[in-house]
């Protein structure tokens, strides 16, 4: 059943919202609403305006749509038709944090925010926490118990108490102490069964228990009860096929029905705890509805409840837990709108509901209504481009501000930025030079935005064509602009502009006319404006 508002959008069966009219505030409205109901939305002639960064985008992001329908390049390998419209990226602008900025080391391999809103960086040489503006770092000192216990820093938790977990690879598992600003450390001891079972800690994670789950490069996953200091080990056993297929942990989730997922450089394992003992999801060369790849780097579940698995040779699986079987996403040299790289280390949904692929060869944005995917690269020609191409973790932090970290550096993207539209002005170079100051903005019922500046006069820009025209002060005419340092503008309902200059009064034109009419302060004239100076 559809829903309408003024006559401008409404809701078709299905899930997609669909404009009734063209136009500015229908596809606006539209845009809203479908933001609002988790939907994607349709407008008949959404206009295409240029980015900043010189790619092509169109006025209002579309919704996604993650329960869109794919083509098929192959019976289970799931490929974007290249001949379909090319897929849009998003204005992405990062920021960027490396060495410069304070960073101990530019590999970033892990990323956590605690309950004080401190970021926290793992990399090869050290933890950094950074406050927004300045870098602390904490190495291992030998001669300090209570200092980390490895600089080398794979994995990091924030756990629902609100303690920080730092994985190190040689120095086991650490717990951030804020009170003495050091770490508990906690490591494999020989001899001592209850201890952790390996110092190489790749991955952590904490479950709906309460249990925290340690994988491990070479020993495993464990199993760590922190009221009583005990890990419980598993590990991969070849007389038994119920054990862990890998002793090489690389990645651990706990899914919505709090089943714990482990993944191996042997493959997939489902945690049967009544069973104390694992089910195993192995590639089958003889089938294509088998893992892609045995080595398994990241697993995830989005709020759909779509299971996803990421490999380091096979790309992106989507796996339907009921049958036990995976559909591929995969690379595709010929098609640019496949997966970057058959290398996948990270997956995030956002808050949005987008879902975020790292892979060595940039991140990339999942288009569910395509089965398709958007590369964003490095540009070693745009400041504001990622770092590199060579993606390890992904992360949003409670202020929905996107992390992304790579081999060379931390990348950020605040989503607020994505909110804006970037037109292309044609004809308007006169009201970008100099290095004026763009001073006021008003938008009138003719979908015209009107720019002013502080000493290049005015601009009407049209919204369908990009197409400008200036309005600038001419000694000899007057009724032109009464001064081109325009500090306010006002659209009013009749359709006419008025506009406050910062020394010659109050304008009101004519569109129609492109003619203006003035109202200055007069000394001898009651009535009169009290300033010339509008702002």
């Amino acid at each position: 059943m559809g829903t309408k508002d003024k006559g401008t959008v409404t809701t078709a069966t299905g899930r997609v919202l669909n404009c009734k009219m063209n136009g500015f505030r229908a596809e606006k409205e539209c845009f809203r609403r479908a933001h609002r109901l988790g939907t994607a939305c349709e407008c008949p002639g959404v206009r295409p305006v240029r980015s900043g960064t010189g790619f092509s985008m169109s006025l209002f992001m579309l919704c996604l749509l993650l329960l869109g329908t794919v083509s098929h390049a192959g019976a289970n390998t799931v490929q974007p038709d290249p001949a379909a419209s090319s897929l849009e990226p998003r204005n992405l602008q990062f920021s960027r944090i490396s060495q410069r900025e304070g960073l101990s080391q530019n590999s970033v391999n892990a990323i956590a925010q605690d309950r004080r809103g401190y970021i926290w960086i793992g990399t090869q040489e050290g933890l950094n926490r950074f406050d927004g503006n300045e870098m602390a770092v904490f190495e291992h000192d030998p001669f300090d118990a209570d200092s980390l216990s490895s600089d080398w820093v794979w994995a990091l938790l924030t756990d629902r108490g609100g303690d920080l977990w730092v994985g190190t690879d040689g120095g086991g598992l650490n717990r951030y102490d804020p009170e003495k600003n050091g770490f508990v450390r906690y490591q494999h001891e020989d001899g001592n069964p209850d201890s952790l079972g390996g110092n190489r800690v790749r991955a952590i994670i904490q479950d709906s228990g309460g249990s925290y789950w340690i994988g491990m490069d070479g020993s495993g996953v464990d199993r760590f009860d922190a009221k009583t200091g005990r890990f419980t080990h598993f590990r991969h056993d070849e007389a038994d096929p119920a054990s862990l297929p890998g002793d090489k942990v690389l990645a651990l989730f706990e899914d919505a029905d709090h089943t714990v997922w482990v993944g191996t450089n042997r493959g997939l394992a489902r945690f049967d705890p009544e069973r104390m003992a694992f089910d195993s999801y192995q590639h089958n060369a003889s089938s294509e509805h088998s893992l892609s790849d045995d080595d398994v780097r990241a697993i995830y579940e989005d709020r759909q409840g779509r299971f996803w698995v990421g490999t380091a040779n096979g790309g992106l699986n989507l796996m339907d837990r009921k049958r036990g079987t995976f559909r591929r996403f995969a690379h595709d040299p010929e098609n640019p709108q496949s997966l970057g790289s058959n290398w996948v280390r990270s997956l995030l949904q956002d808050r949005e509901g987008t879902l975020w692929v790292a892979t060595d060869a940039g991140l990339n944005e999942l288009r569910p209504e395509t089965g398709g995917f958007v590369r964003y690269i490095h540009d070693p020609l745009d400041p504001v481009s990622i770092s590199n191409n060579q993606v390890s973790t992904l992360f949003q932090d409670r202020g929905n501000v996107l992390w992304v970290g790579t081999f060379r550096g931390l990348n950020k993207w605040n989503y607020v930025s994505d909110a804006f539209t970037y037109l292309h002005i044609r004809n308007g170079a006169a009201l970008a030079s100099d290095g004026k100051v763009f001073t006021s903005l008003a938008e009138d019922d003719e979908e015209h935005v009107w720019v002013g500046s502080y000493g290049n006069g005015l601009l009407r820009v049209n919204t369908e064509t990009g197409e400008s025209e200036n309005f600038r002060h001419e000694d000899t005419d007057d009724r032109s602009l009464s001064d081109d340092r325009i500090m306010s503008l006002f659209a009013d309902h009749d359709g006419s502009l008025w506009v406050g200059t910062f020394g010659q009064g109050l304008n009101h034109l004519d569109p129609a006319t492109g003619r203006f009419r003035y109202f200055r302060h007069e000394d001898q004239v009651a009535g009169s404006i009290s300033s010339n100076a509008i702002t």
